[in-house]
C-alpha cells in the first residue's frame, strides 16, 4: 500500500523516476528527502505518506535551501468571518469556498473540478446548504455528512470547517471545542496546561471563561513556580475541576452559521473593553 501512494505520485506528474546519468546528480546540490508512513485509527487501510523537509543532516534542513515566498493563505478569523457572511455556503475537502449567489455557486464548482484536476488536485466531499447547487454536483463528489466541520486537520474522518461543526441542514455553527478526556487525580500543572490548552475558541467568544484558568495558571507559577508534576494546592483543584466541568457546555454551544436572516442597508460596529488588570 506504501508503494502505491508513491506509483501514484509518479502516475500523476508529481514526482518521476530519474534515469542512471540523472541519478548521480551534482554532489554540491543533491539531497535526499526522508518519507514515512502516517495512519489513522479512524481511517483504517488508508496510507497517506509524508515527506520530511525538515529533517536535519550536518545541521541542515532542505526548508532551509528553499525561499518561502509570500504567505497566501487567509487567516483563520478571516476565513471564519466570510464563512458566515452570505445565504449559500460552500465547502469541499482541499479548501473553503464562501459564495453570494445561487448562480456563482453552480459556476464556480463547474470551473474549479477541472481546474484543480488539471494540476492532479480532485475536489470531494463536496457540500452546500442550497439543493439546487447540490443537484448540480455529481453524488459520487459530494459529502455524505449533513454535518460539515472546519477543520485544522484536513484529514479528520467526519468534514469540518476550521475544526468547527457546521450542522448544514439548520444552519448551526459549533463555535468552541474542547477535550473530553478526563484529568485523573492527582491534578499537577503538567495535567492542567494541555487541558487549558485544548479549548478552541477561534472567535473568542468563551475568552472570559478561558481567562479564569490562564489567571490562575499564572498565579500557580508566580506563587510556586513550574512544578509540573507537584499535586496543586486543593482550592486551585477544586477551581480546575469546577471549570472541566462546564466544558461540555461549551462544546455543546451553537450560533447561526449566517449573521444575518435578512438583507440588511446598514452596521454598526460597537466595541467594549475593560481595562481589569488582573485578566493582564
Amino acid at each position: 500500500m506504501y508503494q502505491q501512494t508513491v506509483d501514484t505520485d509518479v502516475e500523476k506528474g508529481f514526482v518521476k523516476i530519474l534515469k542512471e546519468l540523472e541519478a548521480k546528480g551534482t554532489p554540491a546540490k543533491e539531497w535526499y528527502l526522508p518519507h514515512h508512513l502516517v495512519l489513522k485509527p479512524n481511517k483504517p487501510g488508508k496510507v497517506r505518506r509524508v515527506c520530511n523537509a525538515v529533517l536535519r543532516y550536518k545541521d541542515v534542513c532542505l526548508n532551509d535551501k528553499l525561499l518561502a515566498g509570500l504567505d497566501l493563505l487567509h487567516g483563520l478569523l478571516e476565513t471564519i468571518f466570510r464563512f458566515r457572511e452570505g445565504p449559500i455556503a460552500m465547502t469541499a475537502d482541499i479548501e473553503s469556498i464562501f459564495l453570494q449567489t445561487l448562480e456563482e455557486g453552480a459556476q464556480f464548482f463547474k470551473e474549479l473540478q477541472p481546474l484543480f484536476a488539471e494540476h492532479g488536485f480532485e475536489l470531494k466531499k463536496w457540500v452546500s446548504n442550497n439543493a439546487q447547487i447540490q443537484n448540480v454536483i455529481p453524488d459520487e463528489l459530494l459529502s455524505t455528512s449533513s454535518i460539515k466541520k472546519i477543520e485544522v486537520d484536513p484529514t479528520a474522518e467526519e468534514p469540518s470547517v476550521l475544526d468547527l461543526q457546521w450542522t448544514v441542514t439548520d444552519g448551526t455553527l459549533q463555535v468552541c471545542r474542547c477535550t473530553k478526556k478526563e484529568v485523573t487525580k492527582p491534578i499537577t500543572q503538567r495535567k492542567v496546561l494541555p487541558l487549558v490548552s485544548s479549548v478552541f475558541d477561534p472567535l473568542g467568544l468563551f475568552a472570559p471563561f478561558n481567562d479564569e484558568m490562564h489567571r490562575l495558571l499564572k498565579n500557580m507559577w508566580s506563587k510556586f513556580g513550574q512544578r509540573w508534576d507537584n499535586q496543586i494546592e486543593p482550592e486551585a483543584e477544586a477551581r480546575i475541576l469546577k471549570w472541566k466541568e462546564q466544558l461540555q457546555i461549551l462544546s455543546e454551544t451553537s450560533i447561526n452559521r449566517k449573521y444575518f436572516s435578512r438583507i440588511v442597508s446598514q452596521i454598526g460596529l460597537h466595541v467594549f473593553a475593560d481595562a481589569y488588570f488582573r485578566s493582564q
